[in-house]
């Protein structure tokens, strides 16, 4: 008789371990969801509203800074070689230097596009056929399994299901694979229910599904872990403080000084070199054709240093 008691005890513990995990998985997942979607894009637009201007010249003033150091590091690197200087020899650099810059240009473009994107998304009725073309199919299938979770009729029966779905349709129409998994997850540890007399509960079985919803509360506290690594969450309270504000702006602005600064190094180099190997064409090194717009944002082509200075 013990010996028939032992394997139920067993299941059961099984049982209570995995609940227990999935219930603090499902809590760090809501954490999740609320920074990435509620608390951050805030804190981001709050920020905005105070130094966006400010940011935009920075952003693109290192950019013409990086490209005038790359002009310069690449004469430099032809001296060293032994090679002489000549307006061909510029011109050749002034190509590949403007083929880099562009690609990262359009990386920014592209960074902008899709906060556009984000901003215009509206709000679509809960039908899997009004997905867009042009997806790769692990997406299309996450939106539909999504959809099908967060319609009216679903027995999922999710809390604020139509704020959800606006956000699925936001980050499908963006190709956000990642975090429209972290939804779908999200909601499937909600719903995790174990039938505890089901015959197909085994041990083995239940051992598997222990190893895997630990392994997903791992992933979802390191995720966690980064996300409250934006900058924006350590001085978001500080946003309403006008002192704050103020010293802020002053370090950001001391910092547009020290770029443009660089800047002017960089093209007393150039210009330097090309004086002394009589090249009185220099000026082809003019990146102002290329300028950005007033409209750069946060990306990962520069830095947080760039926002946020290095005294924070």
């Amino acid at each position: 008789m013990p010996q028939a008691i032992i394997p139920t005890t067993e299941k059961q513990n099984l049982i209570g371990a995995i609940q227990r995990i999935s219930k603090e998985l499902s809590t760090i997942l809501e954490e999740i969801f609320l920074l990435r979607h509620k608390i951050l894009p805030a804190l981001h637009e709050e920020y905005d509203t105070h130094f966006k201007l400010l940011v935009d010249k920075i952003q693109k003033k290192q950019l013409e800074e990086r490209e005038y150091h790359r002009y310069a590091e690449l004469l430099l690197i032809k001296l060293q070689r032994g090679e002489h200087l000549t307006e061909s020899v510029l011109q050749i650099i002034q190509s590949l230097v403007r083929q880099e810059f562009n690609r990262i240009r359009s990386r920014l473009e592209g960074t902008r596009a899709d906060l556009s994107r984000k901003h215009a998304s509206e709000y679509l009725d809960h039908d899997a056929s009004q997905i867009p073309i042009s997806k790769q199919p692990d997406t299309v299938r996450l939106y539909k399994a999504l959809a099908k979770q967060l319609h009216p009729d679903s027995s999922y029966k999710i809390d604020n299901a139509d704020e959800y779905w606006h956000i699925v349709q936001d980050l499908y129409k963006r190709n956000k694979i990642m975090q429209l998994k972290e939804i779908h997850q999200l909601i499937e540890t909600r719903t995790l229910h174990i039938v505890q007399d089901h015959q197909d509960n085994t041990i083995a079985h239940l051992q598997q599904q222990h190893r895997i919803v630990d392994r997903h509360l791992a992933r979802a506290q390191k995720k966690l872990f980064d996300l409250k690594k934006d900058t924006l969450l350590t001085i978001g309270a500080s946003l309403q403080n006008e002192t704050w504000r103020t010293l802020h702006q002053q370090e950001l602005l001391q910092q547009y000084a020290d770029i443009e600064d660089q800047l002017h190094t960089h093209k007393r180099t150039v210009q330097s070199l090309c004086i002394r190997y009589n090249i009185d064409r220099w000026e082809l090194l003019d990146t102002r054709t290329n300028d950005m717009d007033n409209h750069a944002t946060f990306s990962d082509i520069t830095t947080q240093n760039i926002y946020f200075g290095s005294g924070m």
